[in-house]
């Protein structure tokens, strides 16, 4: 429940998603649902070492039986836990999702991270039942997709590999600038950020413009064909 007095006293700059864009909104406040902050994650900590092929789980901190889950017990090859000590150890996570094949996210950051990276991932449903904060999962897949796509968390790899092919289509690839424009009220942006932003930003533009052109040049050869 939102608390009136809360929202009162709040500055909105942006929102997750779009739930939560329409529960703010029956609460009077208007404001853009632009996506994570950590989609930007890229132009700060920009990837380019060899990939590990590897399919890592990272599991929720709060999650209770994270210490004594095996990677082998869901499929993967690796777990990370996800405690983070200092700057050092924060950048060597981001690297190990960039690098990795999958991720299955016990932790919604984890996918998160991984979507703005370009690697494939799934949700993960605890023995227990633990998941953090449902409604949160939901309204993050709502920031990404061109159409709802339903939250389903799963505990092992042929469950969660169905799941990613039949959605990896509607998943939209974020951008960076919504985040950064908000950011730029809070403080001054350094300039190589700027424009490595602007550059995967572009450079998203371009892709879709020549899938699209495909998908156009396809469909005009089909019909001269038929004719």
């Amino acid at each position: 429940p939102l608390s009136i007095r809360n929202i009162e006293k709040t500055i909105f700059l942006g929102c997750r998603g779009k739930h939560t864009k329409r529960a703010l909104f029956s609460q009077g406040v208007e404001v853009e649902d632009i996506g994570d902050p950590a989609v930007i994650l890229p132009a700060l900590v920009p990837y380019r070492g060899l990939p590990s092929r590897e399919r890592i789980f990272i599991p929720h901190i709060n999650d209770p039986g994270r210490y004594v889950i095996s990677a082998s017990e869901v499929d993967c090859d690796r777990v990370i836990q996800p405690e983070i000590i200092d700057m050092y150890e924060l950048i060597g996570v981001v690297k190990n999702i960039a690098r990795s094949r999958f991720v299955l996210a016990g932790a919604m950051h984890a996918a998160i991270v991984a979507h703005a990276y370009g690697i494939p991932f799934a949700f993960y449903s605890a023995k227990d039942g633990h998941i953090d904060c449902p409604a949160k999962w939901s309204d993050w897949l709502s920031s990404i997709s061109s159409s709802e796509i339903e939250s389903k968390f799963f505990s092992s790899a042929s469950e969660w590999t169905i799941w990613y092919e039949l959605n990896k289509d509607r998943m939209l690839r974020p951008r960076h600038y919504p985040i950064l424009r908000q950011y730029s009220n809070l403080g001054a942006l350094t300039r190589t950020i700027v424009l490595r932003s602007i550059l995967h930003d572009a450079l998203l533009s371009f892709r879709e413009l020549l899938t699209n052109r495909s998908f156009i040049n396809g469909f005009r050869s089909d019909y001269h064909h038929k004719q």
